[in-house]
């Protein structure tokens, strides 16, 4: 396998060092640092590291990015600056990237983080999941509205917003075939991007 030097930009913070599965990796005083000795795993063990460059001798330098020597279908956690100017491992939200399509032609859904929700109906109110922290949803009017307030996007319970309104008694609209809104939550209301 193989060692591959990258340069890393998150959040505005650049990282520099390399990025090795199951290779070698370069250490202080011209020596090298195996990849068993620095992770307990072989190379077939097929996970993925950040090394820095150059650290004390001792220093704590691996930060496993993903472990994939388990099956899995799905990447659980992700890597996310820590507010700090540093990163951390974090659970990925509900849905995360990867959106599960749900055509719906009854009168009312209750939508789950992740999915991307085809109205296929004149008239429906699509309710949003309570707002969890990275959770995703998209809702797009494939059905013509049978008006231009039939097809309308609601947030779980009073005081959860869209973009700063209330939308909980009286959803936001999707007046058009084919409109569409994406919205993200930050763990307490949801914003459209």
């Amino acid at each position: 396998m193989g060692l591959a030097q990258s340069l890393i930009t998150i959040g505005g913070v650049r990282l520099t060092g390399f990025i090795t599965i199951g290779g070698v990796i370069p250490g202080g005083g011209g020596g090298s640092v195996t990849h068993a000795s620095t992770t307990g795993q072989t190379p077939n063990d097929h996970h993925a590291e950040i090394h820095a460059a150059t650290h004390d001798k001792g220093a704590a330098d691996p930060l496993t990015v993903e472990d994939l020597s388990t099956a899995s279908a799905t990447l659980t956690h992700v890597l996310a600056p820590d507010g700090a100017g540093g990163l951390t491992m974090r659970a990925e939200a509900s849905g995360g990237t990867v959106w599960t399509v749900a055509i719906e032609a009854t009168a009312a859904r209750s939508a789950a983080g992740g999915e991307f929700v085809l109205v296929n109906a004149a008239t429906c109110v699509v309710t949003l999941p309570a707002p969890v922290a990275n959770a995703r949803v998209a809702v797009k009017a494939i059905a013509v509205p049978a008006t231009a307030t039939s097809i309308e996007i609601r947030t779980s319970g009073a005081g959860i917003t869209i973009d700063g309104t209330d939308y909980s008694a009286t959803g936001l609209p999707l007046a058009e075939q084919f409109e569409m809104v994406t919205a993200i939550s930050d763990g307490s209301n949801w914003w459209i991007y």
